[in-house]
């Protein structure tokens, strides 16, 4: 029931990112009329020096779960323990380089926020192989019902402190925090698997390999997501990092839809069928082809709405949001079928290529964005488009190599629903511009 099992469990899990996107608009709207651009800068310095630590923290170790042909609890305890033990050090690493960061912003106000936010970390650890558990045993519904509580009670508290104190920023850190605190607690009552001391630490070591490979691959990976948000707090302040780090944001959002749950549902089938090529090659294309239809329709939505929704969602307060959303907008009919060769790379076990190709893209998106520094936050976004753009074939033809799958397979379901998704955006903009120009005749 492996087939029947997945499609359920996408349908599970796009449900509730449905939810979660609710409530992720809900916070975006109400925190983005209560609180500045300035606010939201200070978050994404903090997040931008969070996101580089945390690459470390689980060292893959839950993805090598998802990954393995069986599970034992000696393997899993192993696992556990080690995830566990670096991420109380990298909690004390990113508790130290708070006057690093707030040098490096030119901004004090990190001395204490990047320590504060550094406490969510170890509830997220702990509860790393819980998760990886629930997930390969595909438990999605317990899953998606922690997720959604978590976010609401976050997102409940993030708007009551915005709205009735004036701690800004603080807000936000006390949003990650109970996010943290719900979701963790969830796990662990909902999992009924506990660690136990290891009788053999050698157990896992297969999986420690394949999860130093991702991890690598993901420090990486940091360069091209991170830095642009880096280096435009860097060179232009927090008010321009703020509406750059917004319109990612809210970008985020349906990358996240269109990605996270079908990754979700479908890694741990692909897992499955990692001895069977010629299933795995059906399972793969099959979840190719919803990616780059749901991502193709979200794509051509908002590259054509892209003024009205920044005006929705954010408020009249952030017009120069709009041209960067709709650039970054465009993005991502590249990234999300792009994305889709991790499913490659972890389901067959070949963290090593997928380190590789991370040391031959990231160079790439890097050289982009100091070109586009200059030019500001648009800059930036026009040049991680062309970066990802350079990138789109040989990203491919480079994951492939070696499987049942082949480049040509891959370009019959990406190219037609690209092309037709890139037309519908440009006919959505036209539609709106034109209906916004009748409108100002009366």
């Amino acid at each position: 029931n492996l087939g029947q099992r997945t499609v359920q469990g996408g349908g599970i899990l796009i449900a509730g990112h449905v939810a979660k996107i609710f409530l992720q608009f809900l916070s975006l709207a109400a925190l983005g009329r209560l609180l500045g651009p300035e606010d939201f800068g200070v978050m994404a310095m903090c997040w931008t020096v969070l996101s580089f630590v945390t690459l470390f923290a689980d060292f893959g170790l839950s993805a090598a779960t998802i990954q393995r042909k069986e599970v034992d609890q000696n393997a899993i305890s192993v696992l556990f323990f080690v995830g566990l033990g670096i991420g109380l050090f990298l909690t004390c690493v990113l508790a130290a380089l708070a006057p690093a960061a707030a040098a490096f912003f030119n901004d004090d106000r990190l001395l204490l926020a990047v320590p504060a936010i550094a406490l969510t970390l170890p509830l997220n650890w702990l509860t790393a192989q819980h998760y990886a558990l629930m997930n390969r045993t595909m438990r999605w519904t317990e899953l998606q019902v922690g997720a959604i509580l978590s976010q609401a009670v976050s997102v409940t508290v993030a708007i009551a402190l915005a709205y009735f104190t004036t701690i800004g920023f603080w807000a936000l850190i006390a949003q990650a925090w109970l996010g943290a605190l719900t979701y963790s607690a969830y796990l662990i009552v909902r999992c009924d698997w506990r660690p136990s001391i290891p009788t053999d630490w050698r157990a896992a070591s297969a999986s420690i390999k394949l999860g130093l490979h991702i991890t690598g691959s993901s420090v990486l990976n940091y360069f091209q997501q991170q830095l642009d948000k880096a280096l435009v707090g860097w060179r232009w302040g927090a008010e321009e990092l703020g509406h750059y780090a917004r319109a990612y944001a809210l970008l985020q959002i349906p990358i996240n839809f269109a990605n996270s749950a079908l990754a979700a549902a479908v890694q741990p089938a692909l897992s499955r069928l990692q001895d069977k090529p010629e299933q795995w090659r059906r399972a793969y294309l099959d979840a190719l082809t919803v990616a780059v239809l749901m991502g193709g329709a979200v794509a051509a939505t908002l590259f054509g709405g892209a003024a009205p929704v920044i005006r929705t969602v954010y408020g009249p307060d952030w017009e120069a949001t709009i041209s960067i959303f709709g650039v970054l907008a465009q993005a991502l009919l590249l990234i999300t079928p792009m994305s889709s060769v991790n499913w490659i790379y972890i389901s067959l076990g070949r963290g090593k290529q997928m380190l590789y190709w991370g040391m031959m893209a990231t160079p790439v998106y890097v050289a982009g964005f100091f070109i586009g520094l200059p030019n500001g936050a648009l800059g930036v976004a026009v040049a991680y488009c062309v970066a990802a753009a350079l990138l789109f074939v040989p990203c491919f033809i480079f994951a492939v190599r070696n499987t049942s799958v082949s480049f040509g397979d891959v370009m019959a379901v990406i190219l037609p629903a690209s092309l037709c998704a890139a037309a519908a955006g440009l006919a959505i903009r036209w539609l709106i511009a034109d209906a916004s120009t009748l409108l100002g005749l009366f």
